[in-house]
């Protein structure tokens, strides 16, 4: 194997290695389906270390904002929000954005 191939390689494996394991600011990708729950459990934690992580982890575990809203017939534009609602809506920004980040678009779509 020439040395350029494999440089290309082992920096794609460390890559994917990153990807995988996610950084202070960017969650861990699933990178194979087959490791979903070490995914899970480093997403998870990941979410939980966020300044936010404990109102993104209820609504993983509860349900998104706006589909309390929508299910409660409550229709009002954002700028009429409460101070509450304004950070419940900005949460389920965040957690949506950290899952798309985080998963692989077969998976997302």
């Amino acid at each position: 194997m020439d040395s350029a191939k494999f440089a290309f390689q082992a920096q794609f494996y460390k890559n994917d290695i990153m990807m995988s394991l996610g950084t202070e600011t960017r969650p861990p990708v699933l990178v194979d389906e087959n490791e979903f729950t070490q995914w899970q459990d480093r997403f998870l934690n990941f979410i939980e270390r966020q300044k936010n992580g404990d109102d993104m982890m209820k609504i993983l575990t509860e349900g998104s904002f706006e589909k309390t809203i929508l299910a409660s017939g409550m229709t009002k534009p954002i700028a009429e929000y409460t101070p509450d609602e304004s950070l419940q809506y900005k949460d389920d920004r965040d957690i949506k954005a950290n899952l798309m980040l985080a998963l692989p678009n077969s998976i997302y779509n």
